[in-house]
């Protein structure tokens, strides 16, 4: 519905708002802006009430900054203000309650590897930055061996030290030659999360939190190793897909898709084609459909199979399936 209405309607329904910054209206100009149909008008608008703004009355919440970082990055002023509450939080939150007292939860951090090629940072905000990361790693380290083992915990955790690893090798040389010694610390604690010698039997679970956590481990090690390293864990992965085991099906194909997005070269190479070829040609049955959920699985197949069509190693009844079917297009975000 929301793409049938025009520039006018939309103005005319997003000026009715009260507060432009409530969260709640800023989820709409979100939703809005991913969609590519948020009026140049409403942005300039939401842009004019940040600049307005003291960064006290702006909400601290990591969703809601995220948004509106997305939404003005363009304006240099607005992007001052949002950056004082990151910098007023604690970023790396790593989910130690208490640094003194044992006492774990969900890190609340700021995923600041997102926001490497949207935010530059002075010499004096990034060292905030780096001195919270650094006092975050020494609370995380001193409780590390007692924390939480279940694999939802661990799958948390690994996300965690991953994101501070990414974002450390996104900055320049100089900021991450200050922050080598940190490297060597989350690269150490991050082994000690993950056990990759354990993803096939965590793949044949019929527990999804085990499941998630193998996928998690499958594609940090991808990224930190590349796929040869991971070879028999991929093979798994994808003999998992061709198998239709329900559990995390549709995470399961989430997951091929990613590898393939960020290694395809590596994946010709090694041969990838045929195996991919077969998983969409399974998942061409509607008998395959009743694990999956369809909004998310037919966009993950449709991703591979454009893939494979840009490289011309697709099979003419999957390209004609995944990419020509108006009953599949129907399901995909382009």
């Amino acid at each position: 519905m929301i793409d049938r209405l025009s520039v006018e309607d939309l103005s005319d329904v997003v000026l009715h708002f009260d507060n432009y910054l409530s969260p709640a209206t800023l989820n709409i100009l979100d939703t809005l802006n991913r969609a590519n149909l948020l009026p140049a008008k409403i942005r300039g608008e939401l842009i004019e009430n940040v600049q307005k703004t003291p960064a006290d009355n702006i909400a601290k919440d990591r969703v809601y900054l995220y948004q509106l970082t997305n939404l003005t990055c363009d304006d240099p002023k607005a992007i001052e203000i949002i950056k004082l509450c990151y910098l007023s939080i604690d970023l790396w939150h790593c989910g130690v309650i208490n640094s003194n007292e044992f006492g774990w939860t969900e890190p609340q951090y700021i995923r600041m590897n997102l926001l490497n090629d949207k935010v530059s940072w002075s010499n004096e905000e990034f060292e905030t930055i780096k001195q919270n990361l650094l006092k975050n790693i020494a609370t995380y380290d001193k409780f590390h061996n007692i924390l939480h083992d279940d694999s939802f915990m661990k799958t948390t955790q690994v996300r965690y030290l991953s994101d501070m690893l990414k974002f450390i090798n996104g900055l320049d040389e100089v900021r991450q030659a200050s922050l080598s010694n940190a490297r060597r610390e989350v690269e150490r604690l991050l082994a000690d999360r993950t056990h990759y010698s354990d993803n096939i039997d965590f793949m044949m679970s019929d527990q999804s939190a085990d499941v998630d956590f193998a996928f998690s481990n499958i594609y940090e090690r991808v990224q930190a190793q590349g796929i040869e390293s991971c070879k028999d864990d991929i093979d798994f992965l994808i003999d998992r897909a061709l198998m239709k085991s329900p559990i995390a099906l549709t995470r399961n194909l989430r997951c091929i898709k990613y590898i393939v997005d960020e290694n395809w070269e590596q994946m010709l190479h090694m041969g990838y084609e045929k195996k991919l070829n077969k998983v969409l040609s399974t998942f061409m049955e509607s008998s395959s459909w009743e694990s999956l959920d369809l909004r998310f699985a037919f966009n993950y197949l449709h991703g591979i199979a454009i893939k494979m069509n840009n490289s011309n190693v697709i099979n003419e009844e999957c390209k004609k399936f995944w990419l020509e079917n108006e009953f599949i297009k129907k399901f995909v975000l382009e």
